[in-house]
């Protein structure tokens, strides 16, 4: 892989270090129970892989992923208790590092 050094492997391990430009990264404010669109500012070369994680301190609390292209994705906020929904900041990072 161009530009990347690896930094550990094992049966199901590898780690990278990359240019910056195969990461991106944010925050996006959802409310529980509904869904988001995140569009990147610059597409990835390949479909990248994302993992969302909500600011919470509710331990039910969940971030789901779909839709993902080189453009952006999806994230759907569930609402795990009762009472009215709630505006949730969830954090994601999307990279491409490692992708054919």
């Amino acid at each position: 892989m161009a530009g990347a050094t690896k930094l550990v492997s094992g049966t199901e391990t590898n780690l990278h270090s990359h240019p910056v430009t195969h990461i991106k990264s944010a925050w996006e404010s959802v409310t529980e129970d509904f869904s988001a669109a995140v569009t990147f500012t610059t597409a990835f070369a390949s479909v990248p892989n994302v993992v969302a994680t909500p600011q919470s301190s509710d331990p039910n609390q969940s971030a789901t992923v779909t839709d993902i292209t080189v453009n952006g994705f999806s994230v759907y906020l569930n609402k795990p208790t009762g009472g009215g929904a709630q505006n949730i900041r969830v954090h994601w990072i999307a990279t491409d590092v490692g992708n054919p």
